[in-house]
């Protein structure tokens, strides 16, 4: 019930941010929330998704954590709380990877290069 501006200003005040989903779900949820979170260069935890897992490195550009285990995510919140270099290397990554994998340039290079070989 938040527009987009809304939600960008929460991100952007954001600390880190966790997006929880439910177990056994058969498709790409909450990818959208991840990966705007991390365009804005914010520490992100997100239980785990094949859809992401195949572009983003666990631990490098995001900390993956497995469905249904609230446990888990409060734990690597606190982990993340208390250690400002780990927090600082997911921002850069985060921010780096989205603009590299998921940035205009990657999808229009590539359209590019086809062009041109026809």
């Amino acid at each position: 019930r938040l527009s987009y501006n809304d939600l960008f200003d929460l991100y952007a005040q954001a600390l880190l941010v966790a997006v929880p989903l439910k177990p056994d779900i058969s498709y790409p949820s909450g990818i959208r929330g991840a990966l705007e979170a991390m365009a804005l260069g914010k520490a992100t935890i997100c239980t785990r998704t094949s859809v992401l897992e195949e572009v983003l490195e666990d631990r490098k550009d995001l900390i993956f954590v497995e469905a249904g285990n609230p446990g888990k995510i409060r734990a690597e919140i606190k982990v993340l709380l208390s250690d400002q270099s780990r927090r600082t290397m997911l921002e850069q990554n985060a921010s780096r990877a989205v603009r590299e994998k998921f940035g205009m340039l990657a999808f229009v290079e590539p359209l590019e290069r086809l062009l041109h070989s026809l």
